[in-house]
């Protein structure tokens, strides 16, 4: 199973000393319970739990899961082989960042997260017709009526019958990271069955960040997590992004990738291509791809920042123009989105100077006028999820302070768009 992660695990180990003595008698016992001591806490500091090691569930590829319960009375999911189409696409509200297709009459092609569908099924019967074997997909019907998870289903036909008369909302959202472009599946409505157009949310929140953003192994109950373990547990609808705009009742996009800085990725990787640099293409992994249009205008939008830039170093420190990458990431994100209210939120340790450079590029990117612009710290965070990142609880608690944020200024949708 991949890791679809370009950034590898992030571990903060505190040093520790032992203080020797010679071995006999009493001292020698001493020694030995202490060393066992020690290693029974380091079981529990890094794994989170007394061996054994808290279960995370690994699929193989091609897998439905059934996120809880069984299916409603009637209602079949079947994966098969791709037939030919007996119905045109369905209409969708497509939500996040699309390039066009690499042929004509194609699916649009996706890489970053948390990309989604909805469509609108008037009759029992549905249809998705998947090209993806790396990514994970959420599919909820009549939410929460059904909900199910794909595992990397290839090149395949979910097809759905059952669901009785009348309309049924469709809702088909990728919960993984992609590391290269993907074509988006399509939908169609089964026999007997009509597609009807969606109407859009009058709401739009932008997220862009890291790996924070994207979810990373988010739903794990330990920091220690293999490749396969990682993939499982990330569900980037589960983050503080998708969290707020479900409070808000919004739609959402993420442009997140893991490992990202302003500056400096993590570890290095990726000379010249940090999140300043990649946060205009419709494809992380292709600057030649052309953009879908879209009607996308958020009114609200959140810039996560965390550490890449200063950890994984001895001493932590920004990087050269660290400052001034945020000035420019700031100003296109204003340029792109000129009636948003736009909110920084600072996540993670070390600070390393962070706070006090992004101080004075906020003040002066308010001083210019327009929407409000805030930076807001998130709460100390466990970081109990894989590899030391945000759990479910940290998530909430993100969420919950940029709701506070938000309370404390002008409504971001009370004022008319520019």
């Amino acid at each position: 199973m991949p890791n679809v992660s370009s950034r590898p695990g992030r571990r903060h180990v505190r040093g520790m000393a032992v203080r020797r003595r010679k071995p006999g008698g009493r001292t020698a016992f001493g020694l030995a319970l202490a060393l066992a001591l020690v290693s029974a806490g380091l079981v529990v500091w890094w794994g989170g739990a007394l061996w054994p090691a808290a279960s995370i569930q690994v699929t193989d590829p091609g897998t439905l899961i059934l996120d809880s319960g069984a299916l409603p009375t009637g209602v079949t999911a079947v994966l098969a082989e791709p037939a030919d189409p007996a119905a045109p696409p369905a209409p969708l509200r497509l939500t996040g960042r699309f390039a066009r297709p690499m042929t004509e009459g194609g699916a649009p092609r996706h890489e970053w997260p948390a990309v989604h569908a909805v469509a609108l099924i008037e009759g029992p019967d549905v249809t998705l017709s998947f090209d993806d074997d790396e990514n994970r997909y959420r599919l909820t019907v009549d939410s929460p009526a059904l909900s199910v998870v794909l595992d990397r289903p290839g090149r395949r036909d979910l097809n759905l019958s059952g669901l009785g008369p009348g309309q049924h909302g469709v809702r088909l959202e990728k919960i993984s990271e992609s590391s290269a472009p993907r074509p988006f599946p399509v939908i169609r409505p089964g026999p007997g069955a009509t597609a009807l157009p969606v109407p859009p949310l009058k709401r739009q929140i932008e997220v862009i960040g890291d790996s924070e953003a994207v979810g990373y192994g988010v739903t794990s109950p330990r920091r220690d997590c293999s490749a396969e373990e990682q993939f499982a547990t990330t569900d980037t609808s589960l983050s503080f992004g998708p969290a707020l705009a479900r409070a808000l009742n919004a739609d959402y996009q993420l442009v997140a990738r893991s490992g990202m800085g302003l500056v400096r990725n993590y570890g290095g990787a990726d000379a010249g291509r940090s999140l300043t640099a990649l946060y205009p293409l419709p494809l992380p992994s292709d600057p030649d791809a052309i953009a879908l249009p879209d009607a996308w205008s958020p009114r609200l939008v959140v810039l996560q920042l965390g550490t890449n830039d200063v950890i994984d170093t001895e001493q932590p420190h920004l990087p050269p123009g660290y400052a001034e990458a945020a000035a420019d990431l700031l100003d296109r994100i204003r340029d792109r989105s000129p009636g948003a209210t736009i909110l920084v939120l600072l996540t993670s340790d070390p600070d390393a100077g962070r706070r006090a450079a992004l101080q004075p590029v906020i003040a002066a990117l308010e001083a210019a006028g327009g929407p409000p612009v805030a930076l807001v710290d998130a709460p100390q965070s466990d970081l109990g999820a894989c590899h030391w990142h945000p759990s479910l609880a940290d998530h909430a608690a993100m969420t919950a302070v940029l709701q506070q944020a938000l309370a404390g200024l002008p409504d971001p949708w009370g004022t008319p768009a520019p």
